[in-house]
């Protein structure tokens, strides 16, 4: 009794916790390091007295000792709300283990539906598509949806006769307790996946980052950059053509040169600043030619283009234009 109480006062602590950080306490680091301190010696405690063995089946398992199997996944969350950056990839792997391990064990006790159990089984060998995992997510929203309402319609219906001594609430609190493992185990199945993904995510860029640090010389920004080729000069690209040759298709592999891709048009030779300067400069050239030739063709009218200008008053125009006159006569 003593020992069953012990684990009994962990594990409440334990679930507390817990709630806590699901209901999005995950900032207070000081939380989540006591959840996972906490959560480790529930399990401790409850192997050292061997209050559970992985070679019973579920039947085997009493109402009270159902609890003891949410712990691997109370942990797996804790350890996944790790904050710092330096050791998330790490608490990250480690909440994985965990949670795959939690799954293991609510496939063998059969406490997820067929297609879950199946969809596991796939996903840890990399055999699930798409369409697989849309299906599946459809379908266990349903079912995540039903075990929700009748736990919490058992949930109501205990709190209601909790003080009634004449009532026997051990199949209630049975399918309760078993209720709220499948429901963490149908999670689980969706976090193990964004779990995935960020752990190669973060490895990526580990990898960038080594990859770096490991190139040589950086430049003055403390940066390595390494400039791509210049047209015309990159190693090509390797293409492959199929042509018929006496009935049958033959493949074959040549490199296209790098100067294919090289650049056809000539740079720029002035900017659009010198290019603005030579506009205005050729323009106001232009417009003294003009006026110069108008001021030359004013000078040498002849007589009767002084008569349409109203000038043949002014005797030195007049002499002028019979002068013109007389040269175009003589030539």
């Amino acid at each position: 009794i003593l020992r069953s109480s012990s684990a009994e006062h962990l594990f409440t602590e334990s679930n507390s916790l817990f709630n806590k950080l699901s209901s999005g306490c995950s900032a207070d680091d000081d939380l989540r390091i006591r959840a996972i301190q906490v959560t480790e010696e529930t399990i401790s405690e409850v192997n050292k007295h061997g209050l559970m063995s992985k070679n019973e089946e579920l039947d085997d398992y009493s109402t009270n000792s159902i609890k003891y199997l949410y712990l691997e996944y109370y942990l797996a969350v804790a350890l996944s709300k790790c904050v710092d950056m330096e050791s998330r990839l790490a608490s990250l792997k480690a909440a994985k283990n965990h949670m795959s391990n939690f799954l293991e064990t609510c496939t063998l006790l059969g406490i997820l539906h067929e297609d879950e159990a199946k969809f596991v089984a796939d996903y840890s060998e990399n055999r699930v598509s798409a369409d697989m995992r849309r299906r599946m997510k459809i379908e266990k929203y349903k079912r995540r949806k039903a075990n929700k309402e009748r736990f919490e319609s058992l949930q109501r219906l205990l709190l209601i006769t909790k003080d009634d001594v004449d009532i026997d609430h051990e199949e209630e609190a049975r399918e309760t307790a078993i209720l709220q493992l499948k429901m963490y185990a149908q999670d689980c199945i969706d976090e193990i996946e964004l779990l995935d993904a960020e752990i190669q995510m973060l490895e990526h860029r580990n990898t960038i980052a080594d990859s770096a640090s490991s190139s040589g010389p950086q430049s003055a920004e403390g940066v390595d950059k390494q400039k791509p080729p210049a047209p015309g000069q990159g190693p090509g690209i390797e293409v492959m053509r199929l042509s018929r040759l006496g009935g049958e298709v033959v493949s074959t592999r040549e490199t296209v040169r790098g100067t294919v891709f090289r650049e056809r048009i000539a740079p720029p030779t002035m900017t659009l600043e010198e290019f603005a300067d030579k506009e205005l400069a050729d323009a106001r050239a232009r417009e003294e030619r003009e006026r110069e030739a108008q001021g030359s063709d004013s000078a040498g009218r002849r007589y009767n283009q002084l008569v349409a200008d109203g000038d043949e008053d002014i005797a030195q125009l007049v002499d002028e234009a019979t002068m013109k006159d007389r040269e175009w006569d003589d030539w």
